[in-house]
């Protein structure tokens, strides 16, 4: 079945991986009103990993790690999923002036917090997200699953599986 997203048509693991994982949150959102950076890799067998991200490291650190562990493991799929602040906009300039002026997504003025999704395999990547609504007086809660319809991401958690030399993702 098609949806009206080509970008999530095209990675149906990620797509899978993603939404197990978006189900799987709900518990633990609903007894600690938070998400714990985890990270889950499918091995070339088929065998699947899931882990708490390693304690005391940066994200820098984390993901160098991370690139290492992949690797070592013969990943051939992995998601990464944590708590996140993110802001949308149409306007491409401001969010250049945003970002050129040393500011991140937490010091947007209209910024949301969201647990964000960032999945990849052989057929490239995949970002998903769920806003967190915060109430005055009662539990905050999750928003539903939103994909992206990016057809590519950039930043430090792209290309974290191996590839071979010349690859789209390399």
């Amino acid at each position: 079945m098609t949806s009206n997203n080509p970008a999530k048509d095209r990675h149906p693991r990620l797509v899978r991986m993603i939404e197990t994982a978006s189900r799987n949150i709900d518990e633990m959102f609903h007894l600690a009103n938070m998400v714990a950076s985890v990270w889950h890799y499918v091995r070339a067998d088929g065998s699947e990993v899931v882990l708490l991200s390693p304690p005391g490291l940066d994200k820098d650190h984390t993901v160098a790690l991370m690139r290492t562990m992949l690797a070592a493991e013969e990943a051939v799929a992995v998601l990464y999923f944590d708590e996140a602040w993110s802001f949308v906009t149409d306007d491409l300039e401001e969010a250049k002036r945003h970002l050129a002026a040393g500011l991140t997504a937490a010091d947007h003025p209209r910024r949301v917090e969201i647990v964000h999704f960032m999945a990849e395999d052989e057929t490239g990547n995949l970002t998903a997200m769920r806003k967190i609504v915060r109430h005055r007086h009662r539990p905050p809660e999750l928003g539903p699953l939103e994909f992206s319809d990016a057809d590519m991401s950039v930043g430090r958690m792209v290309g974290l599986l191996p590839r071979p030399p010349g690859s789209a993702l390399q």
